[in-house]
């Protein structure tokens, strides 16, 4: 923040945050939850199961490009957005695999895997980065090597067992 382009530009979105808060129901934000929960996802089977990714050529997928169109977009609810599309149990089975993951019990030098999944976890609150097209192989990988990490933990007790 002592960096003048960097201090500016964090006063520039602080103003446009207040500005953007005080408009009440014409905020974007509570015109796209609107648009999500009373018009695309209609009832608690649609929320909970998730409608699926939007296909244009389908009513969903019209009425979903009808909303983009006037700039409701579900990629800026973060999680939200997520359990629009997805459903709710997509979420919570997604979230509760990172959130296990990041508490596994790694050596010290695989530690960074889950620093970096808590980030994307917090970071995905407000952004799409949790479903980002080509984030789940990464995340794949991270599972894999944590998984790698304490299979080594394992055998090597199992070897001074021995």
């Amino acid at each position: 923040s002592f960096v003048p382009v960097v201090n500016a530009y964090l006063i520039d979105a602080i103003e446009l945050t207040d500005s953007q808060s005080d408009m009440g129901s014409d905020y974007i934000r509570f015109q796209t939850y609107n648009f999500y929960m009373n018009k695309v996802n209609v009832d608690f089977v649609s929320l909970f199961f998730g409608n699926g990714f939007p296909q244009e050529d389908s009513l969903y997928g019209s009425i979903v490009k009808k909303g983009v169109d006037q700039g409701f977009i579900f990629a800026g609810f973060g999680l939200i957005g997520f359990a629009v599309i997805f459903g709710i149990l997509s979420l919570l089975l997604l979230v509760s695999a990172v959130v296990r993951a990041v508490f596994i019990k790694t050596p010290l030098a695989q530690q960074y895997l889950g620093v970096y999944l808590f980030y994307v976890l917090i970071s995905s609150i407000t952004t799409v980065e949790l479903y980002r097209i080509g984030i789940l192989g990464i995340i794949g990988l991270v599972f894999y090597m944590i998984e790698l990490s304490n299979l080594k933990k394992i055998k090597k007790k199992i070897k001074n067992l021995l």
